[in-house]
């Protein structure tokens, strides 16, 4: 039997299920910045057609980062994004801080985890998204809990890791074949937050997600979030310390590092945190021995000199061309510059 007539009565009966390498057009992996210069150095950015999962404690911006990659991606590709809120803490106010515009965000409550993973299989293959969150996988009922009364059933716990794996499974696949099957490298980002919860031990308290390992298999980055130290101005609380770990990557080396710091900026009665990137970029800057420092002064040719730190950061701020130009060239350091996709 020649290969062609293997192929035909492969096809014939499974549909076109082996594509020729040359006819494969998603391959090639395409990103996008991800709002923190440490992840994007580290991974390359946010992959376009991929899923990525933010996994932490409370209280350590996965939904925050999760809505700053979505604000990018809303940007460049210019098409609106899908939020799966199971949480039902999605505002427009935190939203819009984050840099999303609120035109082009469609907000969908679902009754149930089910239904949660079918809505977001559906708009993944409908490639008119320029991404999908959903925050949080593990805070929606399944329907089966959602029908019984508030007893224990030792069974719950299984459901629940079955059906969340499920939509890993389902959505990876969506995606997955999307990316194959067209030329156009701007597909749906998948965006997945999960909390982690103590499990007690006999000598030692270990961290496990709802669904167990099973959520790890589909996603192509995982991104793990803790909450470090506090930062203080005086007495008061003015932001927190955010460490991160890639814990798995299909699109660059994992186990790598880092942290970034989060200012709280008042927003009437809410708090929303920021990232200060001229913060980041002049870290960066010094660790790369693109700006020069002398006791607590910092110099950059062509552009300032003997200024502390905090003028250095106002500088940044405020000349966004330079501070562009410098993010670029970190950013190219990291030898993912040839990923980098926008919109011509």
């Amino acid at each position: 039997m020649s290969l062609d007539v293997f192929l035909n009565e492969l096809h014939k009966k499974y549909g076109k299920v082996i594509l020729p390498g040359k006819e494969i057009k998603g391959l090639e992996i395409r990103s996008v910045f991800s709002g923190i210069l440490g992840i994007d150095i580290a991974t390359g950015g946010i992959p376009l057609g991929r899923d990525i999962l933010y996994f932490g404690l409370p209280q350590t911006c996965k939904s925050t980062l999760a809505l700053k990659n979505a604000a990018i991606l809303q940007r460049v590709m210019n098409k609106p994004v899908m939020i799966i809120d199971t949480e039902g803490s999605y505002t427009h106010d935190y939203a819009t801080h984050c840099g999303l515009d609120i035109d082009g965000v469609y907000l969908s409550d679902p009754q149930s985890l089910e239904e949660a993973g079918d809505v977001a299989e559906a708009t993944i293959i409908s490639n008119e998204f320029s991404c999908v969150i959903l925050d949080s996988v593990s805070a929606r009922e399944t329907g089966r809990e959602i029908e019984k009364s508030l007893s224990l059933d030792k069974n719950e716990n299984m459901l629940r890791a079955a059906v969340t794996n499920r939509i890993y499974r389902k959505c990876a696949r969506a995606s997955g074949r999307l990316g194959k099957m067209t030329s156009d490298p701007n597909h749906t980002v998948f965006i997945a937050c999960s909390h982690i919860y103590e499990k007690p031990g006999q000598f030692v308290t270990s961290h496990v997600m709802p669904g167990g390992h099973g959520k790890e298999f589909q996603a192509s980055l995982i991104i793990k979030l803790t909450g470090g130290q506090r930062i203080k101005s005086g007495d008061d609380i003015v932001g927190k310390t955010i460490q991160w770990q890639v814990t798995k990557s299909k699109i660059s080396p994992p186990d790598m590092t880092g942290a970034f710091d989060f200012y709280y900026q008042s927003m009437g009665n809410l708090v929303a945190p920021c990232v200060n990137t001229a913060d980041e970029v002049l870290r960066h800057c010094e660790l790369n021995g693109m700006i020069t420092r002398v006791g607590n002064k910092y110099g950059l040719t062509d552009h300032f000199e003997d200024l502390k730190k905090s003028e250095v950061v106002n500088y940044l701020t405020n000349n966004s061309q330079v501070l562009d130009e410098l993010y670029s060239k970190l950013y190219s350091l990291s030898g993912f510059a040839h990923r980098l996709w926008t919109i011509e």
